[in-house]
């Protein structure tokens, strides 16, 4: 005699207010009710759990295919809610949520649910993740790791009063893990409890891992309470732990411009321009970061390498950004995104291979023919300078940064006069792009022409006073 797993109630009530019920497809429903949810059942032979087929995407993307009758009948058979197939979604984790699935058919176990629960929720299934993880938190043997995840499965659904119940029980079982009173921070502060929030990031911070979203977070709380002077010194704290954190930049020119300090707000958010895209929890959650490497998506591997260019480690973005186009070998994203990486890292060959492939794959798109453009420049490559060159201004040969190109392009070559020509014609199409009048300026210093030079610099920055760039050329010249 074994004990037949209990049929899985979808309750999202649990945790806040209730939601819609999934179809329990249970069997057995009379004997069910006289026993009990964990009652002892005679165990009979479930069907077998169908496997993903491997299917094969242009790009090279591995997806599985499930029948989905099939897949029905063994969540109806396991007692499990009618869950959303692994139908066209990637291979590996649809692989690896039947492996879980399987987990709970042979052995009953409630942490399986909310190991499928993670499954779901990193393919961006986040309702089904819910009720998985409720059921866990009910039937299974963690209770904070699955109150946790409620938590944040209803972040993902935006649902914030109930990830803060959710939050305070995981915090309450699990007062250790530093990210839990971080990520009760957001929902409160989402739902302008601001004192709350203040006290949650002010508990994260004193914890590991990853102190400085906490110190970004209170920053965020003086923010909203106008105390623009708080919020930088907050901010500035957490930029001293993780230079390279795009939000706590963004943060630091919002509180700058508050204070009136347009020059180094504009310095400030330049610096969140040049650093990779937010990457939210990933970079700061190692659960999920964890999760997402156990699972082996293709998104995995590419946020991986945008973590790795967040902490400014290009060498391991290299390697990562490697195994993902294994993954997705014809993937322009990646491909393109490799070509910057090897220019970075100052090799040069590769990131020429890498953008020349990226062209093939996508032969009109600007941003890989003004990469492939500024390693031909850094490399002197005369043929393709003026192959490049002729696509862009084919295909837009009226914009600023096709011209400033060429310019460089010229300047490159010695063709100092041709340089100045183009980026005149450059800053005609941009007229308040302060880096252009810059670029002009040193032409003109290159022709020998400094009082040019200066009067250039000197209009530009009577038209844009706030240009911190055109400021310090200005007083280099003046000196």
């Amino acid at each position: 005699m074994q004990t037949e797993p209990a049929p899985i109630r979808s309750s999202r009530g649990l945790f806040g207010p209730p939601q819609t019920v999934l179809a329990i497809l249970a069997v057995s429903l009379c004997a069910y009710g006289f026993v009990g949810p964990r009652g002892v059942l005679p165990w009979r032979p479930l069907p077998g759990l169908p496997v993903p087929t491997q299917v094969i995407e242009d790009d090279g993307t591995a997806r599985g295919t499930i029948e989905l009758a099939a897949w029905r009948a063994a969540c109806e058979a396991a007692r499990l809610p009618d869950l959303p197939p692994p139908r066209g979604l990637e291979y590996l984790p649809s692989v690896r949520l039947v492996e879980a699935s399987r987990d709970w058919t042979e052995h009953g176990s409630g942490d399986a649910l909310g190991h499928m629960g993670q499954f779901y929720s990193v393919l961006h299934l986040d309702l089904a993740a819910l009720d998985l993880f409720v059921a866990a938190h009910e039937l299974g043997q963690d209770k904070a790791l699955w109150a946790y995840f409620i938590g944040v499965a209803h972040q993902n659904l935006g649902a914030h009063a109930a990830a803060v119940e959710a939050l305070r029980e995981a915090a309450r079982l699990d007062p250790t893990y530093g990210v839990t009173q971080s990520r009760l921070g957001t929902s409160l502060l989402e739902l302008e409890r601001l004192d709350e929030a203040e006290v949650a990031f002010g508990l994260a911070a004193e914890l590991r891992p990853s102190p400085s979203v906490a110190l970004t977070g209170r920053a965020r709380v003086a923010l909203r309470r106008g105390d623009a002077a708080g919020a930088l010194q907050w901010v500035d704290r957490s930029l001293a732990l993780t230079d390279r954190d795009y939000q706590a930049h963004r943060l630091r020119a919002r509180a700058l411009s508050a204070l009136g300090r347009h020059a180094d707000a504009d310095l400030a958010a330049r610096r969140a321009a040049d650093l990779p895209a937010y990457t939210g929890w990933l970079t700061f959650d190692p659960r999920i970061s964890e999760l997402e490497a156990r699972a082996g998506t293709v998104n995995a591997l590419k946020n991986r390498v945008s973590v790795s260019l967040q902490t400014g480690d290009l060498r391991s973005a290299a390697a990562a950004g490697e195994e993902y186009l294994r993954a997705v070998p014809r993937s322009f994203e990646g491909t393109s995104m490799m070509a910057t990486i090897y220019a970075n890292l100052g090799d040069l060959p590769r990131a020429k291979e890498y953008s020349r492939r990226a062209v093939e794959l996508s032969p009109r798109n600007l941003a890989i023919l003004d990469t492939q453009a500024e390693i031909a420049i850094a490399m002197e490559d005369r043929p393709t300078m003026e192959r490049v060159f002729e696509a862009l201004l084919a295909i837009d040969g009226e914009r600023a940064a096709t011209w400033a190109l060429v310019s460089r392009g010229h300047f490159v070559r010695g063709e100092h006069a041709a340089a100045l020509s183009a980026v005149r014609r450059a800053a005609t199409a941009a007229p308040r792009d302060g880096q252009l009048r810059v670029l002009e300026a040193q032409m003109l210093l290159q022709l020998g022409q400094k009082e040019e030079a200066l009067a250039v610099l000197e209009a530009a920055w009577a038209n844009n006073p706030q240009d911190a760039a055109i400021l310090n050329k200005l007083e280099e010249l003046r000196r």
